[in-house]
Formats: C-alpha cells, structure tokens, sequence
C-alpha cells in the first residue's frame, strides 16, 4: 500500500526540478550516503524541505566507505550547486548509516562530511531516521538500501530493536546481471526503468522474497501493527504484495522511498530539541587572544558534565569565571580578578594559574602553597560526607598543596598511604568565593576520580544554580532555562542514573517533549561553607540518547 507524505512530496518536487525554496533561519542538511545513490536534503529552522540534490554513488558499500576520495568529492559537488542556488553557505550536516554497522565506519561517514565542509551535527541509523518522516510511534520501519536491509521496532515512539543484514538493491541488479547476462552498470539501467519493471520484477522477485524473510525473523519476538518499507530498492508496485504475503501484516511504502531517509534525519529528536533551546551557556573561561598554558582542560571538564563557554575577554558581570594558566597573558588578571571576588563572583583557579603569580601577590588572595612536590593518589575524602574515602585502584597524579587550616577550607582530599594533599580549597574574598583546583596532571585522569569527588569538582561550575551528578553524560545549558544532556557511553554500555541538582527554588522539570519528569526534591547542603538549600531530581539516560528538559521556577 502507497503512503502519501505532502513532506516528501514537496522535496522530491524540489529533487526533480532543481528548484530551492524561501527559507527562515538556520539552514541544516541531511546526507545519505548510499551504496546506489548519494542524496542531499536542506530543512530550515522550521524543518521545511527548501532544496535538495541527488547523484548516483559506488564509494560506500553497507555502510562502508571503500572510496573516501570518491565520497567527499561527490558530496562536495552536491553541497556547491545546493549553495550556489540557494545563495548562502551550508554549514551543518547529519549523516545517516545502516544498523549494526562498526564504531570505525561511523567515524569514517563523518570524516566524509567533515571533508566537504560540513559540521556534522549527528549520525542516525537509517530506519529510525525514516520514522522522523513518517511520523511512526508504533510499528517497523524497514530499509531496503543498496546493500542492506535494515530495520527499527518503534513502541510509543521509542526505538526498541536494531538490527541489519547484507542483502538489498545491490542483490537485485546482480540477479538481473546474471540473467540478462549484461554487465552490472546495464543490469543497474535496466532495473531502474521504470518501463522495464512487469519484465524486471518476476527476475527479482526472489531476492525480494528473501528480505521479507529476513524481516519476519527480525520482527520474532516483537509485536507491530505494521511494517513500513523505505529505500530506493523498494520503489517496485508490487514489493509490498511480496511483503504482506511473507508477514501477514500491513505493509506500506510512501510516495519517493529513496527520498525518506536525508529528508528523516534533520527530523529527529535532536533537531525539535534545538528549536526550543536558547542561546548556549556556560561557566566563561577566560582565554585572552594568543594566550597558552593547560590548554584542553576545560575540553576534559566539558566531558564531566560541565558546560563552559570560552571568551576573549574577562568576564566581568558574570557569576562565575574558570582561570587556567592561560589567563596570565592577560597582565591585568590579578587586578582583575580582586574585583571580580570584591563583587560578589565565584572564581576556579587552577593550580597551573595560581603557581605562576609570585608568592607575595598570591598572598592576598589564598594560603595555598605549592611545594613542587607530586602526589600519587588512589584514595579520596570529601569533606563533611561521612561515607568514609573513596578508593580507586588507578592512580592519579596531582601537585602536591600546603595551605592554613584557618584560612582556606579543604573540599576534598587525595591520598595514598601516610601521605595526602588537598585537590580542591576554598578561600572567601569579599563578597566572593575563590576555589583553587588540583587538576591531574593527565587531564584525561579526570575520569579516574570516583563520582562523589568530581560531584564536587562540578558545584564551584554551577552555571544558573544548575550542576549534574553522574558519568559518561555531557550537559549542554542555554539561556532560557533549558538544557540538554547526553549520553556518550558506547551503545554496549548500560543506562546512566543521573542527578540533576539546581541551586535555586524551582516548582518542577519538564522534558521539552512536554512529559512532565517530576517534581525536585528539597535538600539543604551539608557542606560547611555552602548554606544554599539544593532541589535534586533524578533521570535514567541511555548511551548515544539526548534528553532535554525545561526548567520551571
């Protein structure tokens, strides 16, 4: 059964005719990459098809790039004609692959994309791309490319299942070779003729049969309502007879099924999120022009869940402000600073910062002294948690620290035998907080540190009150109140228990989907020094899933 789709039809109008569309905002791309034909697909802000642009393509094979050269060329070339119509440049794209293909092959689909100038913004598996378009929240999406056919089992808009196998288009011009006894180029030709196709079908017809079996035994285990069919190769009339004979189910193809794939991936998840989504916030770190020194550190603290946003310039009506060794090319930084803390701000130093200023002038502001001495630790203590230490079996390196107990409050401790030094300290100036940080001296090591220790790393970041409790999610924070957060754990790996801790009284949080998550939990701090009362909620996150929430005071 044929499935209208007024979305797809209007794009493969666009495809057909060459023609581009008025647009508004940020224009985005999705790129296919398929073993039979390339196919580029432009959306606006409003996720309206406005051009498109297809080519044939023999440099990827089941999702595997066996021509990078060929590839990048190709996309290239469909990238420039798409922005010489429109008139402006194409700078993000997203790229869709097969089910169950390799970590390495992904990364290769992205360096494609890189390579033509695009900034990729995700990399979808093709199915689940489909549904985007089709609007499926119950049911199997089928894809039938040019060397696999693939599959997504959605329930209540969920993906549930995955899985591929290497039989698609390619089989059939193969079969069609074979009994024409033509080379393959002609056999492609011939089968692609839509004049030829009551000749074509009866010769393919067995290796359509064939990816109906291998759907039924994808589908085992898994009740649907229906079986929805995309990819080029299933453009035959009677491909969803062979289909609905084999799973006695409902099977449809909608109208263009080459074209639901690009056009589904700018549909997802991710791109309703960034339509919702303010403008991108985060603790600024100040990071003058020429300037070096710790260089990547807040790219590692990024990964542990703390959202930074790098300026040129000091930020002097912030609330916070991360200073790494960089910021001492800046020969005003302590002038700087003191009035920063005069005025209310929370500062994070590094100890690549502070050991860099003369001890006289670090004087005034804290009582941390640097030995020049290192640490080894495998054992941590934070202030205050009656929990006892945290061991760790991998060992991390820090500067070893001397500081007044009577001046600077330790919030946690590293150590290993007899032997321990402070990793983060408080110091109060005026009306504002100083904390110094240890950090490792592989930035990298930050993913040693058990969860209660970078917990407390994170809170001094805290941008807008809002910090996160858990590994392997990064968060992304915007001006309006809303945030992201991602799971960036490899697709092996099991579900995350996030907290999300808020430092000012809210009423609840909402997904931006509009399902409502749960009310905060009220807590008071138990630490010392921090005497703000915390809201807490909690989250369960899935490797390779973006969640986005809105935050209602």
């Amino acid at each position: 059964m044929e499935l209208k789709n007024r979305t797809l039809s209007n794009f493969a109008e666009l495809v057909r005719t060459g023609e581009c569309k008025n647009y508004r905002g940020r224009l985005k791309v999705g790129v296919d990459l398929g073993t039979a034909n390339t196919v580029l697909a432009v959306v606006d802000s409003n996720n309206r098809p406005i051009a498109g642009a297809s080519a044939p393509s023999h440099a990827i094979r089941d999702g595997v790039i066996v021509n990078y050269y060929e590839s990048v060329q190709l996309v290239t070339k469909l990238k420039n004609e798409l922005e010489e119509k429109l008139g402006t440049e194409l700078l993000y794209g997203a790229a869709a692959i097969p089910p169950g293909v390799s970590e390495g092959s992904i990364k290769s689909i992205g360096y494609v994309l890189e390579g033509a100038g695009f900034e990729v913004t995700n990399i979808v598996d093709e199915p689940t791309a489909a549904s985007a378009v089709l609007k499926i929240t119950d049911g199997a999406v089928v894809d039938v490319g040019g060397g696999t056919t693939g599959i997504s089992i959605l329930k209540d808009g969920k993906v549930i299942y995955t899985d591929d196998e290497a039989t698609g288009g390619s089989h059939m011009t193969m079969t069609v070779a074979g009994h024409y006894k033509i080379p393959y180029e002609d056999a492609e030709v011939l089968k692609t003729d839509p004049e030829k196709e009551d000749e074509i079908f009866p010769v393919i017809k067995a290796t359509i049969e064939k990816m109906a079996t291998i759907t039924e035994r994808f589908l085992q285990g898994y009740e649907v309502p229906a079986v929805y069919v995309v990819g080029g190769s299933a453009s035959f009339k009677e491909f969803t007879t062979v289909f609905e004979k084999k799973l006695k189910l409902p099977v449809y193809r909608p109208v263009h099924p080459l074209l639901v794939t690009p056009l589904g991936m700018q549909l997802s998840k991710l791109d309703r999120i960034l339509n919702q989504v303010g403008t991108p916030c985060g603790t600024p770190v100040y990071l003058p022009y020429a300037s070096d020194g710790e260089n990547h550190i807040e790219d590692h603290l990024g990964m542990h869940g703390i959202p930074f946003e790098p300026v040129p310039d000091f930020p002097t009506n912030a609330e916070n402000v991360f200073l790494t060794q960089a910021a001492l090319k800046d020969p005003d930084i302590l002038q700087k600073l003191e009035a920063f803390l005069r005025n209310g701000g929370t500062a994070v130093v590094t100890t690549g910062f502070a050991s860099h200023i003369p001890t006289a002038q670090w004087a005034q502001f804290s009582s941390v002294r640097f030995t020049g001495r290192k640490l080894t630790a495998n054992r941590y203590h934070v202030t205050d948690d009656f929990a006892g230490f945290y061991e760790n079996q991998q060992p991390v390196t820090f500067d070893e620290l001397q500081f007044s107990n009577n001046a600077s409050w330790s919030y946690v401790n590293a150590g290993s035998g007899d032997s321990h030094s402070s990793i983060l300290l408080l110091d109060t100036y005026g009306k504002g907080k100083l904390f110094t940080l240890a950090a490792p001296d592989c930035f990298a090591d930050f993913a040693k540190l058990p969860i209660p220790v970078m917990d407390m790393i994170r809170r001094p970041f805290a941008s807008h009150g809002l910090y996160i409790s858990g590994r392997n999610v990064s968060l992304f924070q915007y001006n309006n109140d809303t945030f992201v957060l991602y799971c960036y754990a490899g697709s092996n790996a099991l579900p995350e228990r996030i907290s999300i801790h808020l430092l000012s009284p809210a009423c609840h949080l909402t997904e931006l989907s509009g399902k409502p998550i749960g009310n905060f939990i009220e807590t008071f701090c138990h630490h010392q020094q921090w005497d703000e009362k915390e809201w807490i909620a909690s989250v369960l996150v899935h490797p390779g899933e973006f969640y986005a929430f809105k935050i209602a005071r």
